[in-house]
């Protein structure tokens, strides 16, 4: 008993398992309209953030294109060019990302509200009305 109490598989399993987030299936926009006609103020901020999401991700992945086709330039041989370009983009992509998401912050009043509130009510929603595994 008491080797089993000190085994650190065990302590790991036991925080693991008291810290696992909720399991939940994927969801639809028809899911998030239900949860609109529950609670139409998160229902409206879960909209938002899936929206600043999308074009935060766009931004991103134009900040990597560009980042890239920079870099690409400045590379002496294809093999050169290639690792120049896969190593500027990653940054650039990083920097596309957040400039954007910093816009959107403002265009978007993501500032008004707690973002990981809303996501803790719809999860929360979700997990009880047909999300859960």
């Amino acid at each position: 008993p008491y080797v089993a109490s000190m085994s650190l598989k065990a302590k790991f399993n036991e925080i693991a398992e008291r810290y696992a987030p909720a399991q939940v299936k994927s969801w639809t926009q028809a899911d998030i309209d239900r949860f609109a006609k529950v609670d139409p103020v998160n229902a409206g901020r879960i909209r938002t953030l899936q929206t600043t999401g999308t074009i935060s991700w766009a931004g991103g992945v134009a900040g990597f294109v560009l980042g890239a086709a920079f870099f690409w330039k400045r590379g002496g041989t294809v093999n050169g060019a290639t690792v120049a370009a896969i190593i500027g983009g990653i940054p650039s992509y990083m920097v596309g990302h957040e400039a954007t998401h910093q816009v959107l912050t403002f265009t978007h009043e993501l500032y008004k509200f707690n973002a990981m509130d809303a996501n803790k009510a719809f999860l929360g929603w979700w997990a009880k009305n047909g999300g859960a595994i």
